[in-house]
């Protein structure tokens, strides 16, 4: 067995182990729901600054590797369009705009907010994927090798200003919005414009944005001509082996402690557009995007087969953190997260292996 291979096995099992773990804990727990939240955020302020920090630091860019920032951009917002599109062509039976109708008795109110938390929920699953180092990145280089890993992080560039400058600003507004209508109906004027400043700023000043601090620290580094340490290689990828394993064990346990084995039943519709639109959708449209352009412009193979590979990756865990921290959907998002991602590693990557030669070009 080669050593990447043995890698991703292990993968597998510290993706696998603590989830169920988690799973198995949300029954014993008397708050899991408040671990859960602690837990996210231990992770956020702790390993993924630091990995943001490292990676960017040492990113080298060239006038080959521009179109990966703009191009994981572009994979977002053709996400969040398919998104769109899913729920107008493919509504619920309960709604004409694709969400699920609450149930429950609760006033009219409540039930159109929750209606609308859960299509906000919706379109951020859709948008959002597993571009970073769990998943797509460490497909990158199961299939194309360091190269591929390092052209990974480089389209990563994307992923902390949009999530931290897109998604978390509007989750915060949007999750937080009934319980703000009727704390703001008893406010006076001037309170309600000291309270609005107060959310703005809170919104992009926050403890949850840190990794996003961190990979603006490391480019004012990079401008200002410090370089990033040097140490011996093979420590080096053994120090960062270590955190990508200690970051999937505590995301995917923390998963496990928001995931409900009833809600991944009950979402199982959206479940199944949101793999249209990941699985199909987004990658013809890619493929052939990038035929066009090449048509055009001579587009490195390397360049196209990271893009290739990461637009076909499923939700991500930032979709679950998003719905966490900010009041939206938990139970959808995670059954969204878990379902794509079982779904990808069962079926989407034996079809990238075997039929790369394919859907991925010079393979």
């Amino acid at each position: 067995m080669s050593a990447v291979s043995f890698k991703f096995i292990l993968l597998q099992i510290f993706i696998i182990i603590p989830f169920v773990c988690g799973s198995w804990l949300r029954g014993h727990l008397l708050n899991p729901d408040i671990w859960n939240k602690r837990l996210i955020r231990f992770t956020l302020i702790s390993l993924e600054p630091l990995f943001a920090i490292w990676v960017v630091w040492g990113l080298e860019l060239n006038r080959n590797h521009i179109l990966l920032p703009p191009a994981g951009f572009v994979l977002v917002l053709l996400g969040l369009l398919g998104g769109f599109l899913i729920l107008k062509l493919l509504p619920t039976e309960s709604g004409p705009d694709g969400y699920s109708v609450n149930e429950s008795n609760e006033p009219k109110s409540d039930s159109i907010a929750s209606e609308k938390n859960h299509r906000l929920t919706f379109y951020i699953s859709s948008s959002l994927s597993n571009h970073g180092f769990t998943l797509g990145g460490f497909l990158c280089f199961l299939l194309l090798g360091e190269e591929g890993l390092a052209l990974s992080y480089i389209m990563l560039v994307y992923f902390y200003p949009y999530v931290f400058l897109v998604v978390f600003p509007l989750a915060r507004l949007s999750g937080q919005q009934p319980e703000s209508d009727l704390i703001a109906a008893d406010l006076t004027p001037e309170e309600t414009r000291l309270r609005r400043r107060r959310k703005i700023r809170e919104a992009f000043l926050s403890w949850n944005h840190l990794p996003l601090y961190g990979a603006l620290l490391a480019l004012a580094l990079r401008a200002m001509g410090f370089e990033r340490p040097q140490y011996d290689r093979q420590m080096e990828e053994r120090v960062l082996e270590s955190m990508l394993f200690v970051a999937v064990v505590l995301y995917y346990f923390s998963l496990g402690l928001a995931f409900s084995a009833g809600a991944f039943w009950r979402y199982r519709g959206d479940l199944l557009r949101l793999c249209l639109v990941k699985f199909l959708f987004v990658p013809i449209v890619v493929w052939l995007v990038l035929f066009g352009i090449d048509a055009i412009w001579s587009v490195s193979a390397s360049v196209a087969n990271v893009i290739l590979i990461e637009a076909v990756t499923p939700a991500a865990i930032y979709s679950v953190i998003a719905a966490v921290l900010y009041g939206l959907k938990r139970e959808l998002a995670a059954s969204l997260f878990v379902g794509s991602t079982v779904i990808f590693l069962i079926l989407i990557v034996p079809f990238l292996y075997v039929l790369r030669s394919l859907y991925l070009w010079g393979m």
